[in-house]
């Protein structure tokens, strides 16, 4: 089996072309870039968008009972770690397969993804935002030092106990940060071990504009489906966001309005600003939010905020 490893700006052009005229396996952490490449495909190819975001829709669900079945009948498939780790794609109906490689993911998470189409005798791994850092620790022992001096600690049968830290866990840690330091070395040399050929393009030319039109093509339907998305009721969004309910696109939709719209006091069917939208980070949601709203972040956030506050009437705000 034969490895091709190259950045995602290189191989994006050759990726949609493929998309377009062949039978394609594509996999990748990234769920954003997974509806990117879906949004390009024509709608010639029969294709099928397997991600967290389209588990709930009929075809998805009927696909994961089978999906050595239900391979036969498709042109694309783009797929996410919702397609269990214990699935494998022995079928050999597709003529490229491809594996988008992201961060905070290890060479063996990627290797793992990349062999899901266990015929393949060849897989293109494009690096995606794929940095390194030799800051991460490696030494099991001074991991666990480290961690012993922010040891936490609970309220355990009457009393404060620090809770214990798992040898194995630190043990682990070390490992992927080895591999962490070098990503597309440690790809390289697993590939390399595990006995695979190995080819290195680092000389095909990068389209960078195609990159940012792919962001921008997809932040703008994203938005406008927010926009567009019905209010959600509190018990349906919090057994989407429990796991207890199938998402699919809609719902995804229907569920980010719902988290806007309460993050920013708005009325549940309010016009969404697009300084809103710039604070929410197409999809970051929450986390990013509040980050921006400390001392050391961005004031954006918060100003965004007290814009939409001012639409309120006084009962209603949250925020002076």
């Amino acid at each position: 089996m034969e490895i091709v490893i190259k950045d995602y700006e290189a191989g994006l052009e050759e990726l949609l072309q493929a998309c377009s005229s062949s039978r394609v396996a594509v996999g990748a952490a990234s769920r954003k870039v997974l509806e990117q490449l879906a949004a390009k495909i024509p709608k010639t190819q029969r294709t099928l968008l397997v991600t967290q975001n389209t588990k709930g829709l009929p075809e998805v669900a009927e696909f994961l009972l089978n999906p050595n079945a239900g391979v036969d009948s498709l042109d694309c498939l783009l797929y996410s770690p919702t397609l269990g780790t214990g699935i494998s794609i022995e079928s050999d109906r597709f003529e490229h397969v491809f594996y988008i490689a992201t961060d905070p993911l290890t060479a063996e998470d990627w290797l793992q993804g990349a062999r899901r189409v266990r015929p393949a005798q060849k897989v293109t791994v494009l690096l995606r935002q794929v940095t390194g850092s030799n800051d991460l620790l490696t030494d099991p022992g001074e991991i666990l030092s480290r961690r012993e001096t922010r040891a936490r600690y609970e309220w355990r049968d009457g009393a404060i106990t620090a809770v214990g830290i798992d040898a194995l866990i630190v043990v682990k840690e070390a490992q992927q940060n080895r591999l962490k330091r070098n990503p597309k070395q440690s790809l390289i040399d697993l590939c390399k071990a595990r006995g695979f050929t190995v080819t290195v393009d680092n000389d095909a030319p990068k389209n960078k504009e195609l990159v940012k039109q792919l962001n921008a093509d997809h932040q703008h339907a994203k938005r406008r489906a927010i926009q567009d998305a019905a209010p959600l009721d509190e018990f349906t969004a919090e057994s989407l966001k429990r796991g207890k309910r199938a998402k699919t696109p809609e719902l995804a939709a229907r569920l980010e309005r719902y988290q806007i719209t309460r993050e920013f006091t708005l009325e549940p069917d309010a016009h969404i600003e697009p300084d809103i939208f710039e604070c929410w980070q197409d999809g970051r949601g929450l986390a990013t939010l509040h980050r921006a709203d400390n001392t050391f972040g961005s004031e954006s956030a918060v100003d965004a905020r007290s814009q939409a506050e001012k639409q309120n009437p006084l009962t209603r705000r949250q925020t002076p």
